[in-house]
């Protein structure tokens, strides 16, 4: 018994000190990225900008496994973005604001893709961030500062996890992202940053916010309108029309452009026949010559070789014809060079 009586208090301080060693469980993720930042497709997603005179609206243009190709539009602003979903992180890998939105661009990569979101979805889990811009790149922090905010926006109230991104030049961003439905809210705040607002100052110590989620549009086509250009009626000048198309997710445009460039402004004759399709619409991007810290945007256009066989024009008809094709592609997709190729030969006036 005694032997017993000195081993009691022995195991018990073993077990004592051994628990006092034993690291806590680490937390659970709260989900995956793809569970916070969904690819909806065939889904119109509209924000509100509080701080602003218009909101703004996202679609997916196209969706490949883990990427996506997103167009944002905010008034006159387009902004085209490339996500992907690869080692644990969201990444935007590509961002165009010149661009139509609707180029293919899936898998175009900058030098340097920015990280918006990296697992584990955990409070405290951090990672380095740099974003692009006109006066050079801006580095950052950012960090899961709370996994289960409830945010209440025009769409509703949801729990979101919040990522608090820290700048250098001392500006703090704020994005909040819900499960099944991706970003809710996002704003930021420069503390002791005074602006003025009619005839009161501000001192702003708390969130700006300038994206609040308002709306969720399931099975929705995006709305893409254009601008076309032909002949006049007395082959002598250009005249013009307006005209729209609806676009989903993962849709070939060429359809679309075959329709309107053979009907132009409801015209019996059209910009190409109906038996010429269009064989591809390919758009580059090289640096502009006068503004060199930009790309410019060259479209390629190749038609079938009816286009060639089913014209019957006068010469002034075809370089009208010409030219109006030509203004039409480089306004839709902003372009400042064209090129037209007929079944991948260049096109030779004359017919």
């Amino acid at each position: 018994m005694r032997i017993l009586k000195f081993l009691v208090p022995i195991m018990i301080a073993t077990l004592f000190f051994a628990g006092c060693d034993t690291e806590p469980p680490a937390p659970e993720p709260v989900g995956t990225i793809a569970d916070f930042f969904p690819f909806h497709e065939n889904t119109l997603i509209a924000f509100d900008d509080p701080a602003g005179p218009w909101g703004s609206v996202s679609y997916t243009i196209y969706a490949d496994g883990n990427r996506m190709q997103r167009l944002t539009t905010a008034g006159q602003l387009r902004v085209t973005e490339v996500f992907e979903i690869v080692d644990g992180e969201l990444r935007v890998n590509y961002s165009n604001d010149r661009a139509s939105g609707f180029e293919r661009m899936i898998d175009k990569k900058s030098d340097a893709p920015m990280v918006i979101l990296k697992e584990p979805l955990i409070l405290g889990n951090s990672w380095g961030i740099y974003v692009p811009t006109f006066q050079g790149v801006v580095r950052g922090y950012s960090t899961i500062t709370s996994v289960d905010v409830e945010i209440t926006t025009p769409y509703g109230v949801v729990t979101a996890i919040e990522v608090s991104t820290e700048f250098e030049h001392g500006a703090t961003s704020v994005d909040f992202f819900a499960k099944g439905i991706g970003l809710v809210q996002s704003g930021f705040f420069v503390p002791g940053f005074e602006q003025e607002r009619g005839d009161t100052r501000i001192v702003q110590e708390e969130l700006e916010v300038m994206t609040m989620l308002r709306a969720i549009e399931e099975n929705t086509a995006f709305h893409v309108d254009y601008f076309v250009v032909f002949p006049n009626d007395n082959v002598d000048d250009l005249d013009f029309a307006y005209g729209s198309f609806e676009f989903m997710t993962n849709n070939d445009i060429r359809p679309a452009f075959e329709e309107f460039l053979r009907n132009p402004g409801d015209r019996e004759y059209g910009l190409i026949s109906d038996n010429t399709t269009i064989n591809f619409i390919d758009v580059s991007w090289v640096p502009d010559i006068d503004n060199p810290q930009f790309d410019m945007a060259i479209v390629h256009l190749d038609l079938s070789e009816d286009f060639v066989n089913d014209m019957n024009v006068g010469a002034a008809y075809e370089l009208l014809l010409l030219e109006s094709i030509e203004i039409t592609l480089r306004d839709f997709f902003n372009a400042r060079a064209f090129i037209l190729t007929v079944d991948g030969q260049p096109y030779v006036l004359g017919h």
